[in-house]
This record gives C-alpha cells, sequence and structure tokens, in this order.
C-alpha cells in the first residue's frame, strides 16, 4: 500500500498558479488599455448661479412675480445671455436680439412661489463642470448650495412631488389626465 505524502497536489498546484496568472494578465490589460477620457459637460459657476436666483428675486420684487422662462431676465436688463451659459464656451449660444438660441445650461422651475417650501429647488445645473465636482443649487428661499448628485436627485423629487401635488390641487373639476381619458370606455 502506498502512503500518501502530505502536501498538495499538482492539479491543485496548477489551478492556483493558473488563478494568479489570469489576475496579473487582467492587471497588465487594463493598465496598458487606454483609458477613454472623461468628459464634462458645460455648466454654470456657484457665482453665476447664485447671481440667477438673486435677479430672479429682483425681477419678482419689480414685477411682483417670478419670470415665467430665463429669457424674461434678459429682456428686462437683469442678465446677458453670457450669464446663463458655461463661460468656457465660446461663442456664447445667442443671437443678436438677446434671446437664448438654446436651453442654458441650469434648470429653472417658474411653478414655485416665494411661499412653497424653502427646501424646493429653483435653480440648479445640470451638468457638472469637473470630475467630482457638485450640482450647483439655489433653492426656493434664496439659499445657495453645492450637492453631491444623491443629495441633488433628493431636492428634485421634493420639488417634483411638491410641483405635481400643487398641479393636482389646481386642476377644475372634469379634467382628467390624458391617459386616464384614453382609458375610459366610450
Amino acid at each position: 500500500m502506498k502512503t500518501r505524502k502530505p502536501g498538495y497536489g499538482i492539479p491543485f498546484l496548477a489551478g492556483v498558479g493558473l488563478f494568479f496568472v489570469s489576475l496579473a494578465v487582467a492587471y497588465l490589460f487594463e493598465f496598458f488599455t487606454p483609458k477613454q477620457k472623461m468628459t464634462y459637460l458645460p455648466a454654470l459657476t456657484g457665482e453665476q448661479i447664485r447671481r440667477l436666483g438673486a435677479e430672479a428675486e429682483k425681477f419678482r420684487v419689480n414685477v411682483g412675480r417670478r419670470p415665467i422662462r430665463l429669457q424674461e431676465l434678459i429682456a428686462g436688463g437683469y442678465l446677458e445671455p453670457r450669464d446663463f451659459f458655461d463661460p468656457s464656451r465660446s461663442p456664447t449660444p445667442a443671437d443678436e436680439v438677446g434671446q437664448l438660441t438654446m436651453n442654458p445650461d441650469v434648470i429653472y422651475f417658474p411653478a414655485l412661489a416665494p411661499e412653497d417650501p424653502p427646501d424646493t429647488v429653483l435653480l440648479c445645473t445640470i451638468f457638472l463642470p469637473a470630475r467630482k465636482a457638485r450640482f450647483r443649487v439655489v433653492f426656493n428661499d434664496g439659499r445657495y448650495a453645492s450637492l453631491p448628485a444623491g443629495e441633488l436627485v433628493a431636492s428634485l423629487q421634493r420639488t417634483y412631488t411638491y410641483l405635481g401635488a400643487k398641479v393636482a390641487r389646481k386642476t377644475p373639476p372634469g379634467l382628467t389626465a390624458p391617459a386616464e381619458a384614453q382609458s375610459q370606455p366610450q
């Protein structure tokens, strides 16, 4: 009868060796594979979004309401078209008559009134200007904040939920949403 010597068998050692070789190959492949450079889309600076919030408030004080569209701030002489875009853009997307020829680098919620909850979002950037950057936000009460993506999503969710409920309260009786109207038998 043969007695086995204590230790690991050849198949086991070959398997362990193959595992470590595959790890080394994977590491080298990852190390030498060209990486796609991450590009970031335009975003307003903190100073720009603060100014947008302040000028929207000045507009409200002077006119009695918030601007329905951000272009009203241009027409009223509160801001220039370049104030709505990342300063690194060249040229600024605007035409000769002072109208914005494309969407600004910001989201604006004109349906919010000053008496609405202070933690709802009035203005926010929609893109990150750099890696590990934060989104810039002006809340309904005028506060400025720089938020990571998760906090911005939560703030936007509160805003959309509030505005949805506000619109639902103002819907006249007898009006139904298009989906409900389509599903009703005729």
